[in-house]
């Protein structure tokens, strides 16, 4: 997402968005321990249940995005550290909760969900944990899905990647490895490491 896309988006949570200070909401403000640690900033706005559409500069629908509660982070104190996301102090980061995604492709989609997300750099790295799920329906029926606990997505680029154990499944089997590159794009999957094979019985 580049730097105006960013804003537009921000300006549509924004219709949504309520501002917090000192009385803000424990429950809604309440950080989840896996993506925020020691930090005890309050979010610049807060919206419930957004959902936004992203354009290529063709005009052709990229992915679309919604999640259950998003909470928008700018200010110079303001850092984000995870074991996998480090944000540069004063820099503007998002936290999702319930992200799901779907990736647009001239034949097919691809569908991602987990249980919490950081959004950095503008927009341009989304960061992925918890029960990480990606799967698409295929014509065959065969209905592939991976799963991890962390994914790092390039959304422009049609490209994720993790370096945690990842499991594919499909109706023909099983794989399982560590480390995994995904271009959405090239309809490639690269396993990294420790990659096992299962298959179902006949």
């Amino acid at each position: 997402m580049n730097k105006n896309t960013f804003y537009q988006v921000f300006a549509v949570v924004m219709v949504g968005a309520i501002l917090y200070y000192m009385d803000s909401s424990q429950n809604i403000l309440g950080t989840p321990e896996t993506i925020q640690k020691d930090n005890d900033q309050l979010p610049y706005a807060v919206a419930g249940s957004t959902a936004t559409q992203h354009f290529s500069d063709k005009g052709v629908l990229d992915y679309t995005f919604n999640a259950k509660l998003l909470r928008y982070f700018n200010g110079v104190d303001n850092v984000i550290e995870t074991d996998n996301v480090q944000s540069e102090p004063g820099g503007e980061y998002t936290l999702l909760e319930e992200p799901k995604f779907v990736i647009y492709l001239p034949d097919r989609s691809w569908r991602i969900e987990s249980l919490t997300g950081i959004i950095t750099e503008q927009g341009n790295i989304i960061t992925l944990e918890g029960n990480v799920r990606i799967w698409r329906n295929d014509e065959d029926e065969s209905n592939t899905q991976l799963t991890t606990e962390s994914l790092t997505i390039l959304p422009h680029e049609k490209f994720a990647e993790t370096e945690e154990a990842v499991k594919i499944s499909s109706n023909r089997g099983e794989l399982t490895a560590v480390g995994m590159q995904v271009s959405f794009s090239d309809k490639k999957i690269k396993l990294l490491s420790r990659v096992k094979e299962r298959h179902e019985a006949l």
